[in-house]
Order: structure tokens, then sequence, then C-alpha cells
């Protein structure tokens, strides 16, 4: 019987109040039922916005959930316990946090991001020399995808053998 409550509790909780909740077996009766009581705050699905959070190091469920305990509007989203919490989803988890925060979690990721390719560039020697007229034109392309290129700079200790990095 209570399975058959708690698979209620979690359709009436996903599709009826259309709020945005973690995969089945990842979340507990008890949150479902703060979320329904409005204990928890509830977001709706649709209003949910997503993020994209690779899996590098430094990005864990754990360093996500450290940055979304600097605000308590994200800890009203989720569960009151943390260790149900580290058992839902990363990306449920990123999605919650950026909704609430908005850009400055963008920001952190960012961060986070640039912080692991400028480790990656040093200790692979990921440096690509090339002509200052190709750098410039690899600057310039079209070709070339949009969301990579605030990436590639022009090492300016190393300007003179004009080495790209990401």
């Amino acid at each position: 019987m209570v399975t058959i409550v708690y698979i209620q509790i979690f359709r009436f909780v996903g599709t009826d109040c259309h709020a945005y909740v973690p995969p089945y077996d990842t979340v507990t009766i008890w949150h479902l039922r703060d979320l329904a009581s409005h204990a928890r705050t509830m977001i709706h699905a649709e209003k949910i916005k997503h993020i994209n959070v690779p899996h590098f190091e430094g990005i864990t469920i754990d360093s996500i959930y450290e940055y979304g305990k600097m605000y308590p509007e994200v800890m009203k989203c989720l569960p009151e316990l943390e260790e149900e919490t580290k058992k839902m989803p990363r990306q449920y988890l990123a999605n919650i946090v950026y909704t609430v925060v908005g850009k400055p979690f963008y920001d952190w990721v960012d961060g986070k991001v640039e912080e692991r390719n400028k480790k990656v560039i040093s200790e692979a020697n990921m440096g690509i020399e090339m002509d200052p007229e190709i750098a410039a034109i690899f600057k310039a392309s079209t070709a070339v995808s949009g969301k990579y290129q605030h990436h590639a700079t022009i090492s300016s200790d190393l300007s003179h053998l004009n080495i790209l990095q990401w």
C-alpha cells in the first residue's frame, strides 16, 4: 500500500502540479510531501532553467550543493536532509541552483571551466603555434564554434610565438 501512495504522490506532484521533480528513484516521499504542502518551494517544470555543467574536476554534486547553500532560497527548494539532496542527479541539482540563482551560478560554472581549461593547457602543453595572419582569421571565423571563441586568446607572454591557447 505504501508503494501505491508513493507513486500517486509522485505523479500528483510531477504531473498534476507541474513541478520539476527528480527521477522517481531518487526522491523520497518526504520531499514530495513537503513540496505538495508548500513546506518546501516547488518550481514549476516550465519555469526551470537548464544549464550544461560539464563533468570536470571541481564541479561535483558536493561543490554544487556547497554553492547552493550560500542561497537560502535554493535550500528551500531541496530536501531538508543533505543526504537526500546528494542522492539526486547532478543535473537536477544544477538546474535548481541555476533557476534560483541565475547568472552568478552560470559565472561560477564558467569560472570552474576556465580554471580547468587553463590547467589542461599548461599541463598538457596544448598551445598551438600559428602565424599571426592565420590566428586573426581563426578568431574572426564564423566556421568556428562561437561558444569556444572566447576561450581562444593569444598568449601575451608568448606573443612573439603567436601561440593560440584555448
